[in-house]
């Protein structure tokens, strides 16, 4: 249940998917794709802010882990 399960810890994708938390795993386009079926848009704009100087460095400390 949730008020078991809330309990400030963080859980692993896995986990929350067979907790029934969250439906699947994915990535942003994963989401997005999802986001154009759910709401039949057929067409659409995408609008992202450009990194910033910070969002930069942390991205390339990051990507050493990225598996």
């Amino acid at each position: 249940t949730v008020r078991k399960d809330a309990n400030g810890m963080a859980y692993l994708a896995s986990d929350a998917v067979s907790m029934g938390y969250i439906d699947s795993i994915g990535n942003f386009e994963d989401a997005l794709e999802k986001t154009k079926e759910l709401s039949r848009v057929k067409k659409y704009i995408l609008i992202c802010q450009e990194d910033s100087s910070w969002d930069i460095l942390k991205k390339s400390l990051i990507k050493g882990f990225d598996f």
